[in-house]
């Protein structure tokens, strides 16, 4: 537009300066026991896209087995309060299955394109020096390490070292975990 200002996706009460709000929501685990990691990213979703976030601006990786699984009394729906709405409706899934794994993760997180291409929907969290991140992960961990469906565990120092380089490539101006 000439001002030198980027678009703005919604007004940030806290700072004018940020442009965009990004997310990654990341369910950690897979099957029919583990159905709240599931159903509680499908409701961030849900609560950031009320909140105004764009839908294009979320990243979601989710096994996506529960909605569907022969276990669910209610095929193709997913809740995560007893009585609420369905979570899952309108969710947009980027990774699912054996694509949730760490390495996928990173990648995405550091807003490598080219390390998930011909995989899943293959976008990234895109952001940039003026946006705010938000990460939500959902599963168990331990001490030094983070669960994933697939694959082998997250350990700390490589999220770390994956957190310092969004960071240090302007990645970001904010990130919320």
């Amino acid at each position: 537009d000439g001002s030198g200002k980027c678009p703005v996706d919604f007004v940030d009460g806290d700072d004018p300066a940020v442009c965009s709000h990004w997310a990654l929501l990341v369910a950690g685990s897979s099957g029919w026991g583990n159905y709240r990691h599931q159903a509680d990213v499908y409701h961030a979703y849900q609560v950031l896209v009320s909140g105004g976030y764009r839908p294009d601006h979320i990243v979601v990786m989710a096994y996506d087995d529960i909605a569907n699984n022969p276990e669910n009394p209610m095929p193709g729906k997913v809740f995560n309060r007893p009585g609420g709405p369905d979570v899952y409706s309108g969710v947009r899934i980027d990774y699912r299955g054996e694509q949730v794994n760490a390495v996928n993760f990173l990648a995405v997180l550091e807003g490598n394109a080219a390390a998930v291409a011909n995989k899943g929907s293959g976008r990234v969290v895109a952001s940039g020096p003026t946006d705010k991140l938000f990460l939500f992960y959902s599963d168990h961990g331990a001490a030094g390490v983070l669960g994933m469906p697939s694959g082998p565990f997250l350990y700390a120092d490589e999220f770390l070292a994956s957190v310092r380089r969004k960071f240090q490539s302007r990645g970001f101006k904010e990130m919320v975990m």
